[in-house]
């Protein structure tokens, strides 16, 4: 999907730059305005099906849009302490949440939106404004920004490994209950039923953890070791 966004922005580039229309405001506005309109037509129940694809892409390039709007024409006006700038964030946060319930929405299914067209824009800000200010943070720590960069370029295996990863970990998970007196808690029925089934290891909430770092560590791993592969032979 990230691909999909870069491609058909580049495209609408090059169209409004022969047209001597390449704006970023304006950009903003039109996809703005796109993005609006799907969230209004996903609150009908018009996106569905095949329609789904580029909903999520017209959803989802007001995101794309805001960053560039960061990146070219607003990150030099952003000079507040870190303090205040929480403050403020997390303020609009709070604030979204008392006077909005469900917000909560799904970019991959274009769906759940209850609070009409522009509350779940006004959450995107938000949020992206919250980790600017953590990626800045970070990027002054080498060490682990350099994790954080190196994860941020291969997030595609990772979405495209992680549910194998879950599924390979459950398995070792019942294969342990089977055979050994360890994991006897592990749910057998919801196992072979349920593809999103998380066993709580060691019967906490905190083993989860353990599944979410496999998600991003092994699919990383088998991304090194193929791309050394390929660079081989």
């Amino acid at each position: 999907m990230p691909l999909s966004l870069q491609v058909i922005n580049v495209l609408a580039r090059k169209a409004l730059g022969l047209l001597h229309l390449k704006n970023e405001w304006l950009i903003f506005g039109v996809c703005m305005i796109l993005g609006m309109i799907t969230v209004q037509l996903a609150i009908g129940g018009h996106v569905w099906g095949l329609y789904k694809f580029p909903g999520r892409i017209l959803f989802m390039m007001p995101g794309f849009q805001m960053g560039r709007i960061y990146r070219e024409k607003l990150e030099r006006y952003d000079t507040l302490t870190d303090g205040i700038y929480f403050l403020i964030v997390i303020s609009m946060q709070v604030l979204l949440s008392v006077a909005c319930a469900g917000l909560a929405f799904s970019a991959v299914w274009v769906t759940g939106f209850a609070n009409g067209p522009v509350v779940p824009y006004l959450t995107v800000i938000t949020g992206i404004a919250f980790w600017l200010r953590i990626a800045r943070l970070i990027s002054a720590l080498p060490s682990l920004s350099n994790v954080f960069v190196f994860t941020g370029r291969h997030t595609y295996a990772v979405m495209m490994h992680h549910v194998a990863i879950f599924t390979l970990l459950n398995g070792l998970f019942y294969l342990c209950g089977q055979f050994t007196g360890l994991c006897s808690a592990f749910d057998r029925e919801l196992y072979m039923s349920d593809i999103g089934y998380v066993y709580p290891v060691g019967g906490t909430e905190v083993g989860k953890w353990l599944y979410l770092a496999a998600g991003i560590v092994v699919p990383l791993l088998i991304d090194r070791v193929c791309k050394k592969i390929y660079n081989v032979t």
